[in-house]
């Protein structure tokens, strides 16, 4: 996927002129077009999100700040999510790979994806929680340490020794990969609110079991909005 995140715009339907605009900021090869008739949905939705997000920032005469995910961490190359951008569930899902195999983002539960085609797991946080939007086993404290470090809580039934808190804790020696998502709330004034795209991170420490309270590190610091909502939503 990485390799058509921009270039159909250059030989199948180029935007307002900006198509070799676009392919020089992205930095990528000439592909096929013929491939890209032979995507899946979640696939061509993945692609779909590179493109525009390359348009939006050469239109704006921008450069991609801290550039696409496999900039940061070269294990996530094929992922066309650009760190600080905005993404509903669908885009992400989609983006990861992990509706592949007819998986909708509607089953998707608490916030938590293991995504085994990128060996990544994601994390689609909520800053403010409700009770009448979440159940008392899923009102996690998520919150920023500091503009690089976040304290996440995982499922209620997740502990330390568990094959998925093993992960968590030893991703770095097991080559896996975890990425955070931050939102302030649920719901915003025109529906679903999306979630900012914060980057890969690694485990820090943790404390406790069911759930375990990780304090992962991010790979580049957080948006200084992103970081104050945060302190808000636990003041």
């Amino acid at each position: 996927m990485g390799a058509l995140r921009a270039r159909v715009l250059v030989e199948a339907a180029p935007v307002d002129g900006l198509g070799a605009e676009v392919e020089a900021a992205l930095d990528l090869d000439p592909v096929d077009i013929e491939a890209i008739a032979r995507l899946d949905v979640g696939a061509l939705l993945a692609f779909e999100i590179g493109v525009l997000d390359g348009v939006d920032l050469v239109r704006a005469g921008g450069q991609i700040p801290g550039g696409f995910a496999g900039g940061i961490e070269p294990g996530l190359a094929d992922v066309p999510l650009q760190l600080h951008a905005s993404y509903s569930r669908e885009e992400i899902l989609a983006a990861l790979g992990w509706t592949n195999g007819g998986r909708t983002p509607s089953t998707m539960r608490e916030g938590v994806a293991w995504c085994p085609d990128i060996s990544a797991d994601a994390f689609l946080i909520t800053l403010k929680k409700t009770e009448t939007e979440y159940s008392p086993t899923t009102m996690y404290r998520d919150f920023a340490l500091s503009s690089e470090l976040f304290h996440w809580e995982s499922q209620s039934t997740t502990s330390s020794t568990s094959a998925t808190g093993q992960r968590y804790i030893h991703h770095r020696d097991r080559g896996t990969h975890v990425l955070l998502f931050v939102r302030e709330q649920k719901e915003g004034l025109l529906g679903a609110s999306p979630y900012v795209f914060l980057g890969p991170a690694e485990y820090v420490t943790h404390e406790g079991d069911r759930p375990m309270a990780v304090t992962w590190k991010l790979k580049r610091p957080m948006p200084t909005e992103v970081y104050l909502a945060s302190r808000a939503a636990v003041a």
